[in-house]
């Protein structure tokens, strides 16, 4: 990685770690309405359709956990 891109993440690493926890919550809050905004938009799709698809696309190709899955003997 460059020493670019190396000092820009530290910064927004600094700036996050200096926000309160309601700071932070609402900010991945409002990052998460942002994205679903614009998938919406750009798929000319309503908001729940696209929550529904990208839930489904996060969940795609992931495994249960055997833990999950394993009944006690």
């Amino acid at each position: 990685m460059s020493s670019v891109a190396e000092r820009l993440r530290g910064e927004l690493q600094e700036r996050f770690a200096r926000l309160s926890f309601q700071e932070r919550l609402s900010l991945v809050l409002d990052l998460g309405r942002r994205d679903v905004d614009m998938y919406s938009s750009a798929r000319c799709v309503d908001a729940a359709t696209a929550v529904a698809v990208l839930r489904a696309a996060r969940r795609e190709g992931r495994r249960p956990s055997v833990c999950a899955g394993s009944k006690p003997a």
